[in-house]
């Protein structure tokens, strides 16, 4: 194959850029964000690799990013951490790979619009941010805005926060059903409080890094469950958000884990029953409306 990529967003450099100007008070940028471009929302993640599977394709998969500037210590540590640091150099290597081997990636490139014949997809419409840019697939190149024909199946890895694309594509008539998802929150304590908990008198020995913790509450009667999520030792939170006037947090820790803040998501599952109605977005409503 030699697929195009279309990413609304922007190229790590760029992207990266754009976030550190919202850091730094400036404005947010609706299209180029940290869930909108290169790697999405992972880019700015903990970079996190621990599975709860046992497929072969794990170890795979862990050779290829060491391949692609991935610390070594992957391939052997029990739980695995890149570091978002580390990260976005392996992005960027791994683009450019797959770019040396056919692959084609626009990026500041939207998909605003599905073009349906006979009840088929056909292509999508496309629209170019900021300056006016062309695509060359299927030969002649086209104006970005123009209809634009892809030459195989179209796959969509859009994440959840692009909901203005699922509004789109529920109004074309694409099936959609409501999936169980996980909402809660973010917490923050001091690193420290977490290590003198897990090491007791082992704690402050120079050969221990930042500790992480599990926390679950099972379910019982007339309770819910509740667990941690994507604990980020030695990380800092963020405000991840894709629209301006919202917020969302989520957590992030560079490879060596040395903020002195340590951070984990609190969260738990909200099925079918909970939420009335038929619409399937009905989970992006209750997003919205927190």
């Amino acid at each position: 194959y030699s697929p195009l990529v279309i990413e609304r967003g922007a190229a790590v450099r760029e992207r990266v850029s754009d976030v550190r100007k919202f850091w730094k008070g400036g404005a947010h940028n609706d299209e180029s964000n940290l869930l909108f471009g290169e790697g999405g929302a992972g880019t700015f993640s903990d970079g996190k690799l621990t599975c709860r599977t046992s497929n072969p394709l794990i170890s795979y998969i862990l050779k290829v990013m060491v391949e692609h500037r991935g610390p070594a210590e992957i391939l052997y540590e029990s739980r695995p951490h890149i570091g978002t640091d580390r990260l976005r150099a392996v992005l960027v290597t791994m683009r450019k790979h797959m770019e040396e081997s056919g692959a084609e990636f626009q990026f500041n490139t939207r998909m605003d619009d599905l073009v349906v014949r006979d009840g088929e997809v056909k292509g999508i419409q496309i629209c170019g941010i900021g300056a006016p840019r062309q695509v060359s697939s299927l030969g002649a190149p086209r104006q970005v805005g123009e209809e634009f024909l892809p030459s195989g199946p179209l796959l969509l890895g859009i994440g959840h926060s692009a909901r203005d694309t699922y509004e789109m594509l529920l109004s074309r008539g694409v099936e959609m059903e409501f999936k169980p998802f996980q909402f809660g929150l973010r917490v923050e304590h001091p690193q420290e409080l977490v290590d003198r908990s897990q090491y007791g008198q082992s704690f402050g020995h120079p050969a221990l890094g930042a500790s992480e913790y599990i926390l679950v509450r099972d379910k019982g009667k007339k309770k819910r469950a509740v667990f941690s999520f994507c604990m980020c030792p030695g990380g800092i939170m963020l405000p991840a958000i894709s629209e301006s006037g919202m917020l969302c947090t989520n957590g992030m820790s560079n490879h060596k884990r040395d903020s002195g803040r340590a951070n984990s998501g609190f969260v738990t599952t909200i099925g079918d029953h909970e939420i009335k109605g038929d619409d399937p977005l009905k989970g992006i409503r209750l997003q919205q409306e927190y």
